[in-house]
């Protein structure tokens, strides 16, 4: 009876854990760099950590945060006191995304 209560309570938090991972798993990490064939888009590098993101526009890199909710990539940043939020139409193919069609490569 101990065993199996045992196994029990195992399998219940490796599920549990699971879960977790399954839930938080969307995330982007590292460096990403617009394609050198994309040159009219003004945006050319992302760095994304945790729910963070650099982002360089213009030459200008703005911190913001991201959030992805199914195939729309957020990016909220602060300037000026003023808060902006700005979406685009995303994929992740593991070494490179898209936003709104532009690719940019993991590097």
């Amino acid at each position: 009876m101990k065993r199996i209560l045992k196994t029990l309570i195992l399998t219940v938090i490796v599920s549990i854990l699971a879960l977790s991972a399954i839930s938080c798993g969307g995330g982007l990490n590292g460096r990403y760099v617009m394609d050198d064939d994309e040159a009219f888009v003004t945006m050319t590098e992302l760095k994304f950590k945790g729910n963070k993101v650099d982002m360089t526009e213009y030459g200008l890199t703005v911190e913001g945060k991201y959030e992805i909710e199914g195939d729309t990539l957020y990016i909220t940043v602060e300037m000026f006191g003023m808060k902006t939020t700005e979406d685009f139409a995303f994929e992740n193919h593991g070494d490179y995304i898209t936003l709104d069609g532009v690719k940019f490569t993991k590097k």
